[in-house]
């Protein structure tokens, strides 16, 4: 009797038996709650889980494999290899005769299917053609059974099975789909992938971190050891105010409504406030396993996670072992217990989200609820039994707030989540009167923003149209009148930015910074860092990267025009500290070169029409004016809105269309982009050999887990360069080196400037 494997030196009866048992112990230990027995769901995944690797019982998988162990050629045609839609049939027919349900049988074949690939749109997976039904007769001939050992499952006939698989597009037609279902499919999905992946790479279950009693004393303990000395001030005042009733507010809300609110101006302690009310949930709810912290850009994920290590450092605590950090950019490297990962496992580690506490990107937690990539969907199910707190909420595109809050209201529902938005400019996600009924906090904003009056809008002409001249000469007088104020210039553009920040270095005698996306990661961080550390009056231009969560303070901003929760949130940089009075100029900069105004490169019409039909009324306004400001754009903007995306999305998200969905729901819009590394440096030039020694030597998995432990200080070096009729030639002329160019050191000093970044001005090239 030939003895099966399921990988090397591995049985595949043991490593069905171990995610059988993985998987249904994360069943077991969750909380989620579907329109279905929960007994019949549990026999339903343990199909999955158990019979995801049948198909490699057959003699085709078992011969390949020993080729493969002794460095052999494999024989046979390679789709008779090929193990998962005979292991989805089968599973899928045994599902199907156990519980009379379509829809189940649907989901276990489409689960086991594409447990190696990404989740298609569903009518691609369960279209098959005859080619595809002889090969699968083959396999099912040659299954040993004997590899079962003592399971019992039972020999159906070989027609019944085919029967059922010529079926399963009648069987679809006739499901009724509900929004919930497609969540059901992910959550398995997620189940199996996690478990059969952390089996194959570590043969076990790593041990579940959980949050201990004591994290409800770790932000008390971190604020009486950072603030028990802060001058009391009437901004600390209200920040411990608005931190006192959030907690206590939470006492009673949580218990009556899955979904909270913290709607707060900038600078009044959103990131302190809001974890704590989130540990004190964790905390009541013994269902509730973890937090999960989403920001909306990888720019101020590291200012929010300095924070949250702080305050596991100043409890005499190892960050690493409560708290993860992922994003696309994240350093693949996590401690478990006391052994250190790095490369392909650590990456895969940190992609598990295990620990209880996880600082995250909308674009990580979005994509992962919608998107059927395989790598995203293994952490699907940790989002059950989690609060979820969404900084920076009004981010999101407004083209998605409706299916966001119906997604949002599922989670709640099914997946035991609590939920925890954050912003100083609430969008109209939820009706008004449902925010202020679940609002943690009960002060009205209109008093709190006048207890605060921390600047003053000034309306530039209207908003109508200005020259550079004129935007040069208004300024040109405001820092000369204000010799020792820190000045902020945020603009639209970068060819627009650049011209401001060289005007000023030409013409004014003061110290002046610049960001921009033309600024590599490394450089962007560093000057962040020396603005943060360097009170002294400095001018700073920027775009609106600086919009959102970058915690610095000027006294004067300047905002060019800009839909309305933009400008908000940039004023929000404005006095943050409440030193004397600020000024915030808003106006509407004109491009002389093409004739129309640098918003209109940046943001629709739709946004921009309400913003100046309501703010060309005034000449200024004052901070506590802006909430009724806010919500009379807001209702204009969902007035025009069209609900055809919507509609779309939805529909998608019901038939399981999952490439149509990737197509329709993009939070980072798919622009024509080129990857450019600049070898600006020594360390530059030393992380690019590395790469090329990497690329040369290694293929596969080996090439991968090796790139993965110099991915974060090799992207440091990395912008992405919009391709346009200006930029293709510049870029046509460097070599390629994977997915991305190489501007080589010789020409860095030429194109990358010390001050601007790159620059690609026409003269340029000549």
């Amino acid at each position: 009797m030939q003895t099966c494997y399921s990988h090397p030196s591995k049985l595949l009866i043991d490593h069905l038996t171990k995610v059988r048992d993985y998987g249904l112990y994360l069943f077991n230990s969750d909380h989620s709650y579907f329109d279905y027995d929960r007994n019949v769901l549990r026999n339903v995944l343990e199909n999955i889980l158990f019979l995801h690797d049948f198909g490699k019982a057959t003699s085709y998988f078992q011969n390949y494999l020993q080729a493969k162990i002794n460095n052999l050629e494999y024989g046979e045609k390679e789709e008779l290899k090929n193990h998962a839609r005979i292991s989805a049939l089968y599973a899928a027919y045994k599902t199907f005769k156990e519980t009379s349900s379509q829809f189940l049988a649907l989901i276990c074949y489409v689960v086991i299917l594409k447990h190696h690939s990404d989740l298609q749109n569903f009518v691609d997976m369960i279209n098959i053609s005859k080619s595809k039904i002889k090969i699968l007769k083959k396999q099912y001939a040659s299954i040993n059974w004997n590899a079962f050992q003592d399971k019992h499952l039972e020999l159906y006939p070989w027609e019944k099975l085919q029967c059922f698989l010529e079926e399963l597009w009648i069987l679809y037609q006739e499901v009724e789909n509900k929004l919930e279902d497609f969540f059901l499919l992910k959550y398995f999905y997620s189940i199996l992938l996690y478990s059969d992946k952390n089996e194959a790479a570590f043969s076990a279950l790593l041990d579940e971190t959980v949050l201990p009693a004591k994290c409800i004393e770790w932000i008390p303990e971190f604020k009486k050891q950072k603030f028990s000395q802060r001058e009391i001030t009437v901004l600390n005042r209200l920040r411990e105010q608005i931190y006192r009733q959030a907690i206590e507010n939470q006492q009673v809300f949580s218990k009556v409504t899955d979904i909270l609110f913290l709607n707060v101006p900038t600078g009044l302690g959103k990131t302190l406030t809001g974890l704590q009310v989130a540990i004190l949930m964790v905390n009541q709810d013994t269902r509730l396993k973890k937090i999960i912290y989403a920001v909306p850009f990888t720019s101020i994920i590291d200012q929010t996670g300095d924070i949250i290590e702080e305050i596991l450092a100043m409890n005499n605590l190892q960050a690493a072992n409560y708290y993860t950090k992922h994003h696309h950019l994240i350093e693949p490297k996590i401690r478990i217990d006391e052994a250190l990962y790095e490369g392909e496992k650590g990456q895969f580690l940190i992609e598990n989200w295990d620990k209880p506490l996880i600082l995250t990107t909308f674009w990580q937690i979005f994509n992962t609820i919608y998107y059927g990539r395989n790598r995203l969907n293994r952490k699907f199910h940790q989002l059950a039994n989690s609060v979820i707190i969404l900084d920076e909420i009004q981010t999101l595109p407004l083209e998605y707030w409706d299916i966001i809050r119906e997604t949002l209201e599922i989670l709640t529902k099914h997946f035991h989540c609590k939920i925890i938005y954050m912003t100083a400019t609430l969008p109209l996600l939820f009706k008004k009167r449902e925010v202020e009924k679940h609002n943690l906090i009960t002060i009205d904003q209109k008093s709190l923003l006048r207890q605060l009056n921390r600047y003053t809008i000034h309306i530039l002409n209207q908003l109508q149209h200005i020259d550079f001249s004129t935007f040069t000469s208004h300024l040109a007088k405001t820092i000369t009148q204000n010799p020792s104020k820190r000045i902020l210039i945020v603009l639209n553009t970068i060819r627009q930015s650049q011209m401001v920040y060289r005007w000023i270095k030409e013409n004014i005698n003061k110290s002046v910074e610049y960001l921009s996306t033309n600024i590599i990661p490394k450089d962007r961080s560093l000057r962040i860092r020396n603005i943060k550390n360097n009170p002294a009056n400095q001018i700073l231009v920027s775009t609106q990267l600086i919009e959102a969560g970058v915690d610095l303070d000027f006294d004067i901003v300047y905002r060019d025009m800009a839909p309305m929760d933009s400008i908000i949130q940039t004023a929000g940089r404005c006095n943050r500290n409440m030193i004397g009075q600020g000024l915030v100029f808003l106006f509407s900069l004109k491009d002389d070169k093409n004739n129309r105004d640098f918003a209109s490169y940046v943001y629709s019409d739709l946004s921009l029409h309400p913003t100046r039909a309501l703010l060309n009324r005034f000449h200024t306004i004052h901070e506590d004016e802006l909430p009724e400001l806010l919500d009379e754009y807001y209702l204009q903007v969902v007035n025009r809105s069209s609900t055809n995306q919507y509609e779309r999305i939805k529909q998608h998200l019901l038939e399981g269309n999952f490439e149509s969905l990737e197509e329709e729901f993009k939070l980072i819009k798919n622009l024509p982009e080129q990857l450019l590394f600049i070898e600006k440096d020594e360390n530059a030039m030393r992380i690019l050999d590395e790469y090329f020694h990497i690329r040369d030597k290694y293929q596969g998995l080996e090439r991968r887990d090796s790139f993965l432990k110099i991915k974060k200080e090799f992207y440091e070096y990395v912008l992405s360069v919009k391709i346009s009729s200006k930029t293709i030639g510049f870029l046509n002329a460097f070599n390629e080196a994977g997915n991305f160019l190489v501007l080589p050191r010789e020409m860095a000093d030429q194109y990358y400037l010390p001050d601007i970044g790159l620059y690609l001005e026409v003269e340029n090239f000549l």
